[in-house]
């Protein structure tokens, strides 16, 4: 059975990325980017650290502090190198 999907979207309700349950995303902070896992809620919710956003909360909050959120990074590098085995 699949993982659920949070999706991550901007203020216009365009899809950036999808992360499964259990994920980490990273956020942009001073200096560099730290990683936060995420937990699937429903469609419209999820959980970072202990707030649970609904997914266009989280949008606007990330314009408005001009931050920027993405996959993790090393999660991706795990999944290309299954591919190459």
């Amino acid at each position: 059975m699949d993982k659920p999907k949070i999706r991550f979207i901007n203020a216009s309700y365009e899809t950036l990325f999808f992360a499964e349950d259990g994920e980490d995303i990273e956020i942009e902070i001073e200096g560099g980017w730290k990683r936060h896992t995420c937990r699937y809620i429903d469609e419209f919710h999820f959980k970072l650290e202990n707030f649970v956003y609904r997914i266009y909360e989280f949008a606007l909050l990330r314009e408005r502090i001009a931050n920027r959120c993405r996959p993790d990074k090393t999660q991706s590098e795990k999944e290309d190198s299954h591919d190459n085995v």
